[in-house]
């Protein structure tokens, strides 16, 4: 298969890159950053840059004539107050739904058109629990992920017809450097507007550094490449399924209690 990952130099990117290189296929990675020494052919490319992402796809599409997969892991984190934090936060949100969202969609729009003409095609999007469960002070990157499962929803509609599969993965926690790359106001956290901030971020980042290992991901992503009808959404890991499931039966009462308990009370 000729597989394009985007966010392919670190973290679940890389571990797929290294995975799928390993099984035999033809993998591209596409990164702002190359990762050294790495066994798959690298592109240098940010995702919020159009032109950069459109020579890429062409500069595969020529070689193979066709994209099999596209996995798209490239996303940026941000603890931030739900109202920005003032001092020009948003324009941090704004950064990170042209990443976690648009980046993606952009990634779609070039190499979708290209599996409908081929009628095969699955594309995988790796979203998160947050996107179920939005956090607090994680407010625009938990929505970011949940747009993607909304967005892996429609497109399945569009896509089916054609062949094509669309999945949305949602992991929890997972071991990967994000953590420390998440943007963060630390000179918010003893402001009295924002009880709870530091608590959340703290519990968030350790949540994640004892979490899933990224190959645990891409295992789930090995697994949803091999099944003739995988699902649109999909958990990762068995806390994360058991929660998905309690998180449609709870009332919304006792979901935000227990989110506040364990992030920010």
């Amino acid at each position: 298969m000729i597989v394009v990952i985007t966010g392919a130099s670190s973290g679940i990117g890389f571990a797929a890159a290294q995975a799928l290189t390993e099984l035999g296929h033809k993998v591209y990675g596409v990164s702002r950053s190359l990762a050294p020494a790495a066994a798959w052919e690298q592109f240098a490319a940010d995702v919020t840059d159009l032109a950069e992402l459109a020579r890429v796809v062409e500069s595969i599409t020529q070689r193979h004539g066709v994209i099999d997969v596209l996995i798209a892991c490239a996303g940026v984190g941000l603890a931030s107050p739900s109202d920005g934090g003032g001092e020009g936060n948003l324009d941090a949100a704004r950064r990170l739904f042209d990443v976690n969202f648009f980046g993606v969609a952009e990634m779609v729009r070039l190499c979708l058109p290209r599996m409908k003409q081929a009628e095969k095609g699955s594309i995988i999007l790796i979203s998160s629990m947050a996107g179920v469960f939005p956090l607090p002070y994680q407010a625009f990157y938990s929505v970011s992920k949940a747009a993607l499962c909304a967005y892996a929803a429609a497109l399945t509609a569009e896509a089916q017809p054609f062949g094509i599969h669309i999945t949305a993965l949602m992991p929890g926690g997972v071991r990967t450097p994000f953590t420390d790359k998440r943007q963060k106001y630390e000179n918010l956290f003893d402001n009295p507007c924002y009880p709870g901030y530091e608590k959340a971020y703290t519990a968030i980042s350790r949540e994640e550094r004892t979490g899933m290992p990224a190959e645990q991901v891409v295992a789930a992503i090995l697994r949803v490449l091999k099944q003739k009808k995988p699902p649109t959404l999909k958990a990762v890991g068995g806390k994360y399924r058991f929660m998905r499931l309690l998180r449609r039966v709870m009332p919304e009462g006792m979901v935000q209690k227990i989110i506040r308990k364990k992030y920010s009370s």
